[in-house]
């Protein structure tokens, strides 16, 4: 694939503004391998935002491209999924204690490798 440099841009982006947007990820990504290391950190740097709410947690840069009216992410699958399986987690544990949260959406996220959609 060949991507029209005009076409390129840098911006910062509230992560959660690609709620609505269906998000892929592409054949050459490597299917989601963070350990408990990886996990564990994300979970820390964002109840530190939690419990200071002056804090800003920048999730570092995405790489993405759009094709077939989907967001591509050639960087960033990792912590986009991370963040997918917590949201998934807080509201599975809501409901199960019948506690009530402000309904949080997941981000759509398909593979390329139909197989990995399962998994």
């Amino acid at each position: 694939m060949l991507i029209d440099k005009n076409t390129i841009k840098s911006e910062y982006i509230n992560v959660y503004s690609l709620n609505d947007k269906k998000i892929g990820i592409p054949i050459f990504q490597r299917f989601y391998d963070w350990k408990d290391k990886e996990i564990i950190q994300l979970k820390e740097d964002l109840l530190k935002v939690v419990d200071n709410q002056e804090i800003q947690l920048y999730f570092l840069d995405f790489i993405y491209y759009e094709e077939e009216g989907k967001i591509k992410l050639a960087d960033g699958q990792q912590r986009i999924v991370t963040l997918n399986n917590f949201i998934k987690v807080i509201k599975d544990i809501a409901k199960e204690l019948t506690i009530k949260i402000d309904d949080i959406d997941l981000f759509d996220i398909s593979y390329d490798v139909f197989s990995n959609n399962e998994k």
